[in-house]
């Protein structure tokens, strides 16, 4: 699908949003030990480990993240086959105790370490780099991430509003069918992107690092658009594919990319 499309600022862009949500979640787990939502559903996140898999075993060793882990999902899938050295990010910390409550009651869960850290934020990416030196897991002693992981993180940020705090108007807007969902729709927060781009920039291994971003939002043309001045498209994921209108697309696209 080539047209572009581009979506107005919503609460679903918002840290209360997902405190809220992760909050219900850890109160579910610790009664029921519920584990939430897995964000696409499980057929998504078994083909993204697939893929994963397919890079070959050189990689099981080496730094792989998963950029807004929530429940760490993916991250547990990964362990149980044999990846070493694992870190899941969330900026909302009741997220990370829930990754972290899980993963108590899960087998092969001590190579993964939980960071609770905005992204967004300038000295981000120096923090996570740094996390690997204190990661026994680490054998290769690599400073830079080989495999970074995006399921659903970067559509969030997309959403971002200008003013988070403002309750009220971001309430309205996820509620309004506007006109103004465009390029120049000043209540998004359009800056969050490329600081969303700088910070995979600096955490990836430069050499080999594959940097493998799903979404439900943005075509893969769409997303090629937003990551093609710094990175080169490498691989994607089949996904499940309609046509209206004569036009062929996915419900969810998958796109790998390397540094250029």
């Amino acid at each position: 699908m080539e047209q572009s499309s581009e979506f107005g600022a919503s609460e679903l862009g918002t840290k209360q949003y997902w405190d809220n949500r992760y909050a219900t979640e850890l109160e579910n787990y610790k009664d029921h030990k519920d584990i939430g939502e897995v964000w696409f559903g499980e057929d998504i996140a078994e083909k993204v480990v697939d893929w994963v898999e397919d890079l070959g075993t050189s990689f099981k060793n080496k730094p792989l993240i998963d950029i807004g882990c929530g429940n760490a999902h993916l991250l547990f899938m990964l362990s149980d086959l044999g990846y070493t050295c694992l870190v899941g990010t969330d900026y909302s910390k009741l997220a990370i105790d829930l990754a972290t409550n899980i993963s108590e009651n899960t087998e092969n869960s001590k190579n993964i370490k939980f960071i609770q850290a905005n992204i967004l934020e300038p000295n981000s990416s120096a923090k996570m780099c740094d996390e690997l030196s204190n990661m026994k897991s680490n054998d290769t002693k690599c400073m830079k991430y080989s495999i970074i992981l995006d399921k659903g993180t970067f559509d969030a940020i997309c959403l971002k509003p200008v003013d988070e705090s403002n309750k009220d108007e971001i309430s309205k807007l996820s509620k309004k069918i506007t006109e103004d969902q465009d390029k120049n729709n000043t209540t998004t927060d359009f800056t969050a992107r490329n600081s969303y781009i700088d910070f995979i920039r600096n955490i990836i291994e430069p050499s080999e690092g594959i940097f493998l971003i799903t979404s439900c939002n943005w075509t893969e043309d769409e997303l090629k658009n937003h990551f093609g001045t710094h990175f080169l498209p490498v691989g994607r994921i089949n996904h499940r594919s309609f046509t209206f209108g004569g036009i062929k697309g996915q419900t969810v696209s998958s796109v790998a990319f390397k540094l250029k």
